[in-house]
């Protein structure tokens, strides 16, 4: 038994998707919440599940600089009564972590032997679950993942594409870059990790796509992708932002935050879907969705 906590979050639509193992199951919060210590033991008592994918979070970044009591309690109370609730079950726990871990002063990709530095409440909620997990339980896994998206849920390719809809040009900065992850791409990798857990336990991978993008060009390759697919009447140009060089964003952010995929391609043997391919599947189900195909 494999339970999907958190089963109405992006992620877990994406693993809906794409996993097709008869092993996944999804409970949402009205069927487990994590911040009920109760509930929770009841559940994985009931349950007895081997491996625990807790897609359960707090991801308004902006938000959370307003609710650090609330992202805490999802990101970091929730992850505690998880484990907490397992002890004497043996349950596998996989934690869904975060690029915003680290500070963005780096030039290269991130691996998982560099050191944290969240600049922000989001990023040290979850900093603050991976150190509780990697103190008090040795059956877990740490997976980070970075600016997801997907043809599920709102995200920053589904908001692109559905503004280029309607407009002749876009706005986005090019001040912050990163590797944008297909949540489905992520779906799978999460089913690879679930059958080759041996080489899992107590570990940190990352898993993010496997091309570097600003905001910007990864807005520009969005409606790019469209416009070949023939979702846009026209190709519309996607401006760098006139605020490029200052930041609105209530949370600070890292400038640079992409994620070095190897140690996980490496040891699950995992084959990354190209980049536009991703691109295209998530804008083709944003389209039937809205009966554009």
């Amino acid at each position: 038994m494999i339970s999907v906590i958190g089963g109405q979050s992006q992620l877990a639509l994406a693993m809906k998707w794409a996993i097709s193992d008869k092993r996944f199951n999804y409970f949402n919060s009205s069927e487990v919440n994590i911040l009920d210590e109760i509930s929770v033991r009841s559940f994985i008592k009931d349950v007895k599940p081997n491996l625990i994918i807790n897609c359960s979070a707090y991801t308004d970044v902006n938000r959370a600089e307003e609710e650090s009591e609330n992202c805490f309690m999802l990101n970091l109370k929730g992850l505690v009564n998880l484990v907490n609730a397992c002890e004497g079950y043996n349950s596998h726990i996989v934690f869904i972590s975060t690029d915003y871990v680290f500070d963005g002063r780096k030039s290269s990709p991130y691996n998982e032997y560099d050191d944290t530095y969240p600049l922000n409440i989001y990023g040290s909620s979850k900093r603050d679950a991976e150190k509780f997990l990697i103190n008090n339980c040795t059956n877990y896994t740490i997976l980070r993942t970075s600016w997801l998206y997907s043809g599920f849920k709102k995200n920053f390719l589904k908001t692109i594409f559905l503004a280029a809809l309607g407009k002749e040009s876009l706005n986005v900065q090019s001040r912050e870059r990163g590797t944008p992850t297909d949540a489905i791409e992520l779906a799978y990798a999460i089913e690879k990790l679930s059958n080759n857990l041996q080489f899992a336990k107590s570990k940190t991978f990352h898993f993010s796509g496997n091309y570097c993008v600003s905001w910007n060009q990864f807005a520009n390759d969005i409606v790019s992708v469209a416009f070949e697919l023939g979702l846009l009447r026209d190709k519309l140009e996607v401006k760098d932002n006139i605020n490029n060089n200052v930041s609105t964003s209530m949370a600070l952010r890292p400038m640079y935050s992409a994620l070095d995929s190897s140690k996980f391609t490496s040891t699950f043997g995992f084959q990354h879907a190209t980049y536009k391919n991703c691109i295209k599947r998530s804008l083709e189900l944003i389209a039937k969705e809205i009966k554009l195909l």
